[in-house]
Formats: C-alpha cells, structure tokens, sequence
C-alpha cells in the first residue's frame, strides 16, 4: 500500500494532508490572514518585537515558511530553530544565520554582538531590514530573554536595526508576562495568536487542500458527513485533522471504497489512539514483577514515613539565605506571644536546626525591622508599627512553613508537590490555568529558572529548600485560603 497507489486511486496528484509544514498546501482562515497581514507589516514598519503564539499543529511554522519564501533582497532573515541555548550560544547562532564573521581578539560575546552591531547597521546603510525569527520561543531561558532584549536597543534615532519575532505555544505568553521580564514585554508591537479552526473553517481546510492537488469534486472524496466527523474528533487542529484524514484514505483504499465516509474517520480514529495488548504469558510476567514492585513501595513508604518524623537537617541552607536577603543578624521573638524558637541567622548549625521543628518566615512586603540598640540584634515587626522591639506582635500573621520538603523537585517528577508549586506560580502570576496539572515539565522549570534569577538564586530550575521557601512565602494569602 503504497502512497502513491493511494493518490491515484483518489484521482489526487500528491497527498493533500502531508504533516510537513508545505506553503503551497496552506488554507488561509482568517486567523492565518491577519497573523501572516501582522507579520508583513511589523517587519515593513520595522517594530521591534513580535509574539506570535498559537496552540500545537495550528500552522505557526507554515506561516512562518510563507513568510521566508517570500524573502527579497530589502529583507535579510536569520531562524533559530533550537532554542535551548545559553545567551552566549543563541549570540553565536545568531551571527552564523545572518553570516557573521566573529573571529578576532576578545570575548566570545563581546566578539560576537560588535559584529552583530556593524552587520545590522550595514544592512540599514544598504536599505535592507534584519529579521531575527525564534521558533519554540517558550523554551527560552531567562538569560537568552534579557540577551535578546539588549538586541533591541541597536537603533538609529528613528528605527530599530533588529526586529525579533518569538514564535511558540501558549506557554510563550506566560514567560513574557513574568514581572522580571516586563521591559521585553513593553516592547512587544504585535501580538498574533492561532486558534483551533472552527467546524466551517474545517470543511473549507479539506476541501481546499483537495482541490489544490487535483480533485474535481473534493466532497466526493470526502464527505460532508465525514469532515464533520474530523472536525469533532480533531478538535479542529490542522495537523490532528492531516494526521486522521490521511489514515482515512488509507482505510478507505483498504476497502476499495473511493470516498471516505465517517466510519472510516472513526476506524482511523481508532487505529492511531490503538495501543497493542500484552499477551497472556507477558501479562503474567508482569503481574509477578508489579507485585514484588508492590511490596518493596510499602516497604518504602513504611520507612520514609518513619524518617520523616525526625526533624530534617535540609533547612539550615533556607535559614541562611534569609539571614543574607534581610540583613538579619538574628530573628528574636517573645516565646510567650508566638510559637517560635529564637535562632541566630549568623552561626546556625545542623545540630541547632535538629532542635527545631519548624521556622518561621514572614511576607517580605509586610516586614519591618527593627534595631535594638542595646542587643545589637534585630526583631521582626509585621504589624506595622515598629512598636514592640524583640518579639513578634502578630504571630497569626506569620507562615509557619514545616519542614515539608524532603528533596528537591525536579525535571519529570510526578507528585501532588509539583501541582502544588504550579499552583502557587499560576497566583503569583494571576493565571487562569497553572503551568501543568501533574508532571514537572520543561515549562514548570522555565518558570522556577525565572523566579529564582529574580530572587538572587542559582538558577537550576529545580526547586530545592530556599526555592520552596521563598515560593511558599510570596504566596501566603492564596495558602490561607486552601
């Protein structure tokens, strides 16, 4: 069953629902209009920054093909199709798309952007635009987000010399309306987005597609009945909707039948969400295996309950750090007003923290300080009135975060944890939806790279004890209402 068997049994010249992104077989919705118009005439007015977003097999990258075929010789184009790079690699990559020489004496960077600088400005001497297009933008890293910010300021005095256009998921408009990255978001001039096609929008996507290679009468190769069919099962996403319909014909040519009616879309639906059954002697194996996996989790679970009733070591590290981000010598408190335990920030010990069961932490923006002139240590106030030195006037006020966090959260991880730490970035970001709903994605671990850079951490992307402390202690009001 070969393809090309396939297309002349349909009276077709090729397969009109190839998956790769292919101009030439491109439906033009209106979304695709305006975003492909917004393109045109962001790079012809030359605005600095474009965020082109759209949901998964929407058709970004076709549009974004379009746009490169069209290239003359007033525009110069340079596409970053990876774009999981440090900001000096992206700054290499970049130079070697718009043919850059960056040899000579310096830094690597410094190297790199001066030669960078005289291309772009020699481009805008000749007349001829730069364009710098990122596909899978949302993968950014903060780093790469200021470098590519810093781009922005090469200007004349009434044109940008660079225009950027960040193309990705969703996901892309979350990172950039981080309040850390707010002077790249101020910058962006336009803003497409691609939505899902609508059930009109289907039909008119499969028979355009059909009539541009070679069918007479698209309807008699698929049917009405058929596309809407798709249309329900696709969720109106281009290539969900290539992917089922090229199977249809597939099933149909199996059954010698030359137009595709519903049950072959829904038999095709079938087929690709189909995953093959263990057989019957595998299946015993493995119920032998998961039952020994079984009993080695109790087990497991049995021994880390009884270890997580002594007190962690793991938060001598959280203490001080907080002992760095305030500048406090000690925390003091009054043991009859608060429950807490008074420790020094300045020469805190595991052995010391032994002792504790839990610490205290207070919203940053609610803190006052204030000096005790005879001590020489300082108090926590967060009443508001610096008032009552050496003791903690409102202890309902303050988090008290137990020590809940065993190891750090990282890349893949599975747990009511991770939904928990999405949960918290999507209120302190004023999301409608939170970053993920239960695996510790790259996404998630963009985000946590972008909180920690703002709070002075290393940025790993996991979230280690300081990390969920501090995470925990943005998010005190949205925690009281757990």
């Amino acid at each position: 069953m070969s393809e090309s068997a396939i297309n002349e049994f349909f009276g077709l010249t090729k397969s009109p629902f190839s998956i790769a992104p292919d101009p030439n077989l491109m439906y033009w919705s209106r979304l695709h209009k305006d975003a492909l118009a917004n393109l045109e005439f962001a790079i012809e007015k030359g605005s600095g920054l474009v965020l082109f977003s759209g949901e998964v097999g929407t058709g970004k990258t076709t549009i974004i093909r379009r746009l490169l075929s069209e290239s003359t010789t007033t525009t110069q184009y340079a596409l970053i199709l990876n774009p999981l790079l440090d900001e000096q690699e992206l700054l290499v990559e970049i130079c070697r798309e718009f043919d850059i020489d960056t040899t000579g004496e310096g830094s690597v960077t410094t190297r790199c952007f001066n030669a960078l600088r005289d291309k772009l400005i020699d481009n805008y001497a000749r007349g001829c635009r730069s364009v710098l297009i990122i596909d899978e933008a949302q993968h950014l890293s903060f780093r790469a987000l200021e470098q590519l910010r810093l781009l922005t300021n090469l200007e004349t005095d009434e044109h940008k010399l660079l225009l950027i256009v960040f193309v990705g998921q969703p996901e892309l408009r979350q990172v950039i309306q981080q309040p850390q990255l707010r002077q790249l978001a101020q910058r962006i001039t336009f803003r497409p987005h691609l939505h899902a096609l609508s059930s009109g929008e289907v039909e008119q996507y499969v028979t355009c597609r059909l009539s541009i290679v070679g069918a007479q009468d698209p309807l008699k190769v698929i049917s009405r009945r058929a596309i809407a069919t798709c249309s329900k099962l696709s969720g109106g996403v281009p290539r969900a909707i290539n992917t089922l319909l090229d199977r249809s014909l597939m099933v149909a040519y199996a059954n010698n039948q030359s137009t595709v009616n519903s049950k072959h879309v829904k038999q095709a639906f079938v087929e690709l969400n189909q995953w093959d059954e263990p057989s019957p002697s595998n299946t015993k194996r493995r119920n032998g295996v998961f039952a020994v996996l079984l009993v080695a989790l109790v087990l497991a679970s049995v021994v880390w309950w009884w270890y997580s009733l002594r007190p962690s070591l793991d938060n001598t590290a959280v203490v001080e750090h907080y002992g760095q981000y305030f500048g406090v010598d000690s925390f003091a408190c009054d043991d009859s007003s608060a429950p807490l335990q008074c420790v020094s920030l300045t020469s805190v010990s595991a052995s010391v923290m032994a002792k504790l069961d839990r610490f205290a932490l207070v919203e940053e923006e609610r803190l006052r300080l204030v000096e005790n002139t005879q001590g020489g240590t300082v108090a926590i106030d967060i009443s508001g009135e610096a008032s009552r030195p050496m003791s903690v006037t409102s202890p309902s006020s303050i988090l008290l975060i137990s020590e809940r966090l065993a190891s750090s959260i990282k890349l893949d991880d599975r747990s009511d944890r991770v939904v928990e730490i999405a949960r918290r970035f999507q209120h302190l970001d004023r999301q409608s939806q939170p970053i993920t709903d239960e695996e510790f994605n790259r996404n998630l671990q963009q985000r946590v790279r972008l909180f920690q850079s703002a709070n002075q951490l290393d940025p790993t992307g996991e979230v280690d004890g300081v990390t969920y402390a501090l995470l925990v202690n943005m998010t005190t009001r949205w925690e009281e209402g757990l």
